[in-house]
């Protein structure tokens, strides 16, 4: 079986998102053109690859170009939080895994790149596991670095929430409780301005920003997220004291905004944010809710507070692993 591979062009849009989304083991909306091409065009130098097999694509690679120095370098999109190769549930076997990785390479060689990275899809988002996937790289050659991330499977939870937290966290929660604090979601532009300008002083302490603008999470809330991306805020007295951004996987509720303020208010805020997430998620049928990484610079500074934070809910332990390789 011999697979091809090209360039994707704009014309592909329509056949690429639906690949992802319908036909992909392990695919999700993150790696799907409509969600990338919120970026700027000379945000990013696209080099996404199409795989096919008798003119029926059956893989794609959401990728970019990275220059450094002399070394041009193929990297899973950097637009994304994940990407590497997602592949058509048929082909990804033992029988054509490895081929269609081998083919890949030599593609890009023949594109003057030196060296692949590949940031595979985390399991509890795929269809299928990445067994096969991560042995087949490192039996290829490649290298890897791990970031460690939470996530609570409700599957191994007590039906009385609380009954997982550490007794810590309880007292926490009673504590926050007590403020009267209400939960609700975020529609109006006023309120998600409000919860941005909360993410944007918590991480002023880090000497950082939000990844995205207003103006982007506006496009996601009201053009091309419209029923993946929620917002949510916690009001004490009318004020908002802590709110996060979620995106619906499908059975997995991610968080990719946690955020609170330092308000005499309610001082167990983020403990009560997210108590309400983990009973909302559990009301509407997720089958995970999933907090993040807990890591920095590529998985070499382990944020230590935050990981035992998150781990006082009950959460488990998952690795998200990105694979490297130079080609020439």
């Amino acid at each position: 079986m011999k697979f091809s591979y090209r360039y994707y062009c704009k014309e592909d849009k329509k056949d690429w998102d639906n690949f992802v989304l319908k036909d992909s083991v392990n695919g999700t909306f993150l790696q799907t053109k409509n969600f990338l091409d919120y970026h700027p065009v000379q945000r990013f130098s696209d080099c996404s690859v199409l795989i096919l097999y008798k003119e029926n694509l059956i893989g794609v690679v959401p990728a970019c170009i990275e220059q450094k120095e002399d070394q041009k370098i193929f990297v899973s999109h950097k637009g994304s939080t994940f990407g590497g190769i997602v592949l058509h549930g048929k082909y990804y076997s033992a029988q054509y895994l490895n081929e269609i990785i081998n083919g890949l390479e030599i593609f890009l060689k023949n594109e003057g790149f030196s060296k692949v990275l590949l940031k595979i899809t985390p399991d509890i988002f795929c269809g299928k596991n990445s067994g096969l996937f991560q042995y087949i790289l490192r039996s290829r050659g490649y290298d890897s670095y791990e970031e460690i991330s939470t996530y609570i499977d409700f599957e191994r939870y007590e039906k009385d929430i609380t009954m997982n937290f550490t007794s810590r966290r309880r007292r926490a929660l009673k504590s926050g409780l007590k403020t009267e604090a209400v939960f609700k979601e975020l529609t109006s532009r006023e309120s998600i301005e409000e919860l941005y300008m909360v993410l944007c002083d918590n991480l002023k302490r880090y000497d950082t920003a939000p990844v995205h603008s207003i103006e982007e999470l506006f496009e996601f809330k009201e053009k091309r997220l419209q029923n993946i991306v929620c917002f949510w805020g916690v009001y004490v007295e009318e004020n908002i004291i802590a709110g996060s951004m979620t995106f619906d996987f499908g059975n997995v509720l991610h968080t990719q905004y946690l955020a609170a303020k330092r308000d005499d208010l309610c001082p167990n805020a983020m403990t009560v944010l997210y108590y309400y997430l983990i009973d909302y998620a559990i009301r509407k049928g997720y089958s995970k809710l999933s907090w993040g990484i807990a890591t920095e610079d590529r998985g070499k500074i382990l944020n230590e507070n935050l990981l035992i934070f998150k781990e006082s809910f009950g959460s488990d332990f998952g690795i998200n692993r990105t694979f490297y390789k130079v080609i020439r």
